[in-house]
C-alpha cells in the first residue's frame, strides 16, 4: 500500500516537473515574442531585408482591415450618412492604372533607381536633391495623365482657381473679403483672403492652370527643402541632412500634393518661420519670421499651429538657462551657423507681435479684420457650434480619421522610425534641460505632435484630407527619424538605398490607385 502512494506521488511529482518545465518553455516563447516586438521598435539595426517586405504587407493588412471595420461600425451600426469610403482617406477615388500610366510609373521608377545611386555618391548634395526631387514629383504625377496630375488639382471648380477668375482686382476683393466669404466656395469661404488671392496673381501671371500648379511647385519645392536642410544640419552632418531632405521629398504626401495645392506653400512658409525663429542673428530672425508667418497667416487660419511650438521652444528655453547657468545671459541653443552672440528677447513675442501690427495696418487701410474673418470661417465650417456637443459620434470619428491619415502617408518605415527615434528621449531625460546635451529638434516634435493634438481636439479640419492640409507636420516627424538614422552603428549605401526605395515605392503605388485632390 505504501509503495502504491509512493508511485502516485513520484507520477505527480513527475507530471509537476513537466507542466513545470512546459510553463517555463512557454514564458521563454513569450519573452522571445515580445523582445521582438520590442526591437523592431527600438534596434539599433535599420531592418532586414525581409523586415521591408513583412512590415509593408502587415500595414497594408492593417489598413484594409481597419477600413473594414470603421465602415461597418460607421455605415452599419451607427447608420452615418457621411462616412468616408475608403477611410482613413477622406477624399479618395479609387481606379484601376490603365496601361499608360504603368508605363509612365515604370519609366520614373527607372529614373529613381539611377538617381538615388548618384546621390548617394555624391552624398545627397543639397542642389541635386532638390532638382532630383522636382522631376520626381512632376514624374509621379504624370502617373495620373496630364490633365488629372497638372490642371484639375488647379482648374476643378472647387478650387481657389475658379474663384480667382472672377476677381476683377485684387483690393476691392480684400475690402469687402468678410461680406462675400460666407458666398465662396468651400475652400475660400474657411481660408483668409491670401488663399485665393494668390491664385488670382498666379492666373494674371500664367494663365494656364497647368502653369499655375507648376510655379506652386517651383516656388514651394526650392525653399522647404532649403529650410528643411538648414534646421536639421545643426544637429546632424551635412550629408545625413541631405539625405532626410530627400526622405522628406520622396513622402507620399509630398510627391503627390506639393504639385498645384497651395498647402505646399503653407508648409514651405511655416518651414520658414521655424528656420529664421532659431536664426542666429536676432534681426534676421524677426524680420524674416514676420514675413513667413505673415504669409502663411494670410492663407490659412492653421497658421496658429506654429504658435505654440515657437512659444513653447522660447519657454524651456528661458527656463532651462535659468535652471543650469549659462557662459553668456542668452546662450543660442540651436545655432544655425556656429554659436551666436545672444539669443536675446523672446523671438516668439517679438514676432507675434510684428504679425498683429501688420493685421492692424490691414484693417485700417482695407477695413480687412482677421479676427471677424476667422470667426466666420469657423461658423462655415462649424454652423451648429462645436461638434464634441453638437455631433459627438462624427466628431470622434474625424479627430481619428485625421490622425490615421497622417500616419498612412507617413508609412510604416519611417513610422517605425520615428518612434524609435521619439524612444531615444527617454536618453536625455536627465540631461534634458543642459544646453548642450538637450536635443532642440527632438524637443520641436513634442512641441508639434502636441500641438497638432490640441488643434484636432478644438474640431480643426473637420473634413480631413490632414495628409494635405497638415502636410507642415511631417518635417517634425522626420527629426525624430534623423536622430535615429544618425545613432546607427551601421548606415551605409545600401540601407540609404533600401529605406529611400520604400518611401518611395508607397508614393508610385498610391499614385497608380486612384486620386487624391478634388
Amino acid at each position: 500500500m505504501l509503495s502504491f502512494a509512493q508511485g502516485i506521488f513520484l507520477e505527480r511529482t513527475e507530471i509537476n516537473k513537466i507542466n513545470a518545465i512546459s510553463t517555463k518553455n512557454k514564458i521563454i516563447i513569450h519573452k522571445f515574442t515580445m523582445k521582438k516586438q520590442i526591437e523592431t521598435l527600438s534596434s539599433n539595426q535599420l531592418f532586414a531585408p525581409r523586415q521591408f517586405f513583412r512590415l509593408g504587407g502587415y500595414f497594408i493588412v492593417a489598413i484594409v482591415f481597419l477600413n473594414n471595420i470603421f465602415k461597418e461600425f460607421c455605415m452599419g451600426i451607427l447608420a452615418l450618412s457621411d462616412c468616408p469610403r475608403y477611410w482613413p482617406i477622406s477624399e479618395f477615388e479609387l481606379h484601376a492604372p490603365r496601361l499608360s500610366q504603368i508605363l509612365v510609373a515604370i519609366c520614373v521608377s527607372l529614373f529613381f533607381s539611377v538617381s538615388i545611386f548618384y546621390l548617394a555618391k555624391i552624398r545627397y548634395r543639397l542642389p541635386d536633391v532638390i532638382l532630383i526631387g522636382f522631376i520626381l514629383i512632376m514624374g509621379s504625377n504624370l502617373t495620373q495623365g496630364w490633365i488629372h496630375g497638372f490642371i484639375t488639382p488647379t482648374a476643378d471648380w472647387r478650387q481657389y482657381y475658379a474663384e480667382a477668375i472672377r476677381i476683377k482686382s485684387a483690393m476691392p476683393f480684400l475690402i469687402d473679403f468678410e461680406m462675400i466669404q460666407p458666398e465662396l466656395g468651400t475652400h475660400g469661404a474657411t481660408h483668409p483672403p491670401g488663399a485665393t488671392l494668390l491664385y488670382y496673381f498666379l492666373y494674371k501671371l500664367f494663365g494656364r492652370p497647368e502653369f499655375i500648379s507648376l510655379a506652386i511647385l517651383i516656388i514651394a519645392l526650392p525653399l522647404s527643402s532649403f529650410f528643411f536642410y538648414k534646421i536639421i544640419s545643426v544637429e546632424f552632418p551635412p550629408h545625413l541632412s541631405g539625405y532626410l531632405t530627400l526622405l522628406f521629398i520622396l513622402l507620399p504626401s509630398v510627391q503627390i500634393y506639393y504639385l498645384a495645392t497651395i498647402d505646399a506653400l503653407i508648409t514651405c512658409f511655416l518651414l520658414g518661420t521655424l528656420y529664421f525663429f532659431l536664426h542666429p542673428k536676432f534681426s534676421v530672425s524677426v524680420i524674416g519670421g514676420i514675413i513667413c508667418l505673415f504669409f502663411a497667416s494670410f492663407m490659412t487660419f492653421g497658421f496658429l499651429f506654429m504658435i505654440p511650438i515657437i512659444v513653447g521652444f522660447d519657454i524651456i528655453h528661458a527656463f532651462s538657462s535659468s535652471l543650469k547657468g549659462s557662459e553668456s545671459p542668452h546662450p543660442n541653443p540651436f545655432p544655425l551657423k556656429g554659436r551666436g552672440k545672444g539669443w536675446g528677447p523672446p523671438r516668439s513675442a517679438i514676432i507675434m507681435i510684428g504679425l498683429v501690427l501688420i493685421y492692424l495696418w490691414l484693417y485700417f487701410t482695407f477695413d480687412f479684420n482677421y479676427l471677424n474673418s476667422f470667426f466666420m470661417a469657423s461658423s462655415i465650417e462649424n454652423p451648429d457650434g462645436f461638434r464634441l456637443f453638437t455631433e459627438p459620434i462624427n466628431y470622434v470619428l474625424t479627430r481619428i480619421e485625421g490622425i490615421f491619415e497622417i500616419i498612412l502617408f507617413f508609412g510604416p518605415f519611417l513610422g517605425i522610425l520615428a518612434i524609435r527615434g521619439m524612444l531615444s528621449m527617454r536618453k536625455l531625460n536627465s540631461t534634458f534641460f543642459s544646453a548642450k546635451d538637450k536635443s532642440s529638434v527632438l524637443f520641436l516634435t513634442c512641441l508639434a505632435i502636441a500641438t497638432l493634438l490640441a488643434m484636432f481636439a478644438t474640431g480643426a479640419y473637420r473634413t480631413g484630407e490632414t495628409a494635405r492640409v497638415c502636410m507642415f507636420m511631417y518635417p517634425f516627424l522626420l527629426f525624430p527619424v534623423a536622430s535615429y538614422l544618425n545613432s546607427l552603428e551601421i548606415f551605409g549605401r545600401k540601407e540609404q538605398i533600401i529605406l529611400a526605395s520604400s518611401i518611395f515605392a508607397q508614393t508610385i503605388i498610391m499614385q497608380l490607385m486612384g486620386n487624391y485632390i478634388w
